[in-house]
């Protein structure tokens, strides 16, 4: 058995980042005014669902260890079946031999399994900072807890750890003798994963009460001292959004939706991408528009309308796009919004200032699954609701 070396480093925050890759947006929908000819997009940072980040450092501290034949591991939770896209390891290292093997194990119910579910042998470790493991190409797909692990195979190559914090999560893994041990200190390893949602999630041991009647450790572990460098933040942080139409931009936004005007009739499709201080992402899925600009509603003369009202949308059950049409009799702040079955708010089809007259807006539900939804219009002090149904 090898050397244990401690170290001390600052305690900080990290967003998410994906093997260096920065996250794109999705789930893009647009809603068409046909009179004035404005698109109104929305969508959202992290596909379906929002990053989950579970931190878990207690303390300022924290050290490191090599542990030469065995793999330092931590029990991974995840909420529901998900591909594991990354394995995410604090190290760093002395001398030059800089390498370990990044592993998962299956998890048994109460205690790791000896199942090798992926390893990545040989990575080259990051000094004093987080390596980054893509696994994501292995296709790792989990259903309930897993092991994810920093095989040691020299002296001079260490994992994070803090010393302060038993959140009960860490075991050894003796490759040898193909035994587990729990051990009492919270090494610093992270899971980045994928869930059938679409929702990305960075996974931490979180504390939890230590199995019981388990051994500590296997062995005994030489320490020895050395100092960290500072920690240097390399988190990839967001910085705006920016909306192209027919691969040209045409706007950037700070948040997850855009107006914009069209500059003619014609059949327009938008793509939205982050940009983050890394660079800019892979864009949304397209969504495209056909407007015949300005005109009327077929056999009608324009005039203003007397009282505020909010139609029927047609074609009602619809797929994949459906009309929704309303009156004003004074210019109003218009905000329309559609609500999923659940209630949950999935889209804004109109929202701002609005002349007095007639208005139509074009729903695309192309990226929304089948189900019952009820759109809402507010203007002034009217407001109103409607229901329509999407078949797929």
């Amino acid at each position: 058995m090898v050397g244990r070396t401690c170290a001390t480093l600052s305690l900080f925050l990290l967003g998410v980042t994906v093997a260096g890759a920065q996250i794109a947006p999705g789930n893009l929908s647009a809603a068409l005014d046909t009179l004035s000819g404005e698109v109104t997009l929305n969508w959202e940072l992290y596909g379906n669902g929002s990053i989950v980040e579970l931190l878990y450092d207690n303390g300022p501290t924290s050290s490191g260890y090599s542990y030469n034949g065995y793999t330092m591991s931590c029990r991974m939770s995840p909420t529901e079946p998900c591909q594991v896209l990354v394995i995410k390891i604090y190290t760093f290292w002395d001398g030059v031999d800089s390498l370990f093997d990044a592993e998962v194990y299956n998890w048994l119910g109460t205690e790791p399994g000896t199942t090798l579910l992926h390893q990545t042998a040989d990575v080259v470790a990051e000094q004093s900072d987080w390596t980054l493991v893509d696994i994501s190409a292995a296709n790792l797909q989990v259903t309930t807890d897993f092991m994810v692990g920093f095989g040691s195979i020299n002296d001079a190559c260490y994992m994070g750890y803090d010393p302060a914090l038993n959140n009960g999560r860490s075991w050894d893994f003796d490759r040898t003798l193909q035994t587990w041990a729990t051990w009492d200190e919270a090494y610093l390893i992270r899971a980045i994963v994928q869930y059938q949602t679409g929702e990305i999630a960075e996974l931490a041991p979180t504390p939890m009460i230590p199995v019981p009647n388990q051994p500590v450790t296997k062995g005994v572990r030489i320490r020895s001292y050395h100092e960290l460098p500072p920690q240097v933040d390399n988190t990839d942080d967001f910085i705006e959004f920016i909306v192209y139409r027919n691969n040209v931009e045409t706007g950037r936004s700070p948040d997850t939706t855009f107006v914009d005007l069209l500059p003619g009739a014609g059949s327009y499709t938008y793509v939205v991408t982050a940009l983050w201080d890394e660079g800019e992402s892979d864009s949304t899925n397209p969504v495209s528009v056909n407007w015949i600009g300005t005109g009327v509603w077929p056999g009608e003369v324009v005039a203003d309308p007397a009282v505020f009202a909010l139609e029927a949308a047609y074609p009602n059950p619809f797929n994949p796009t459906a009309t929704i049409r309303y009156s004003l009799p004074a210019a109003a702040d218009v905000r329309l919004t559609l609500f999923d079955p659940s209630g949950r708010e999935v889209a804004v089809l109109a929202d701002g200032w609005r002349v007095a007259g007639r208005h139509e807006v074009i729903l695309d539900g192309t990226s929304l699954t089948s189900g019952v939804y009820n759109y809402r219009l507010a203007a002034g002090e009217y407001i109103a609701n409607g229901k329509l149904v999407l078949m797929k």
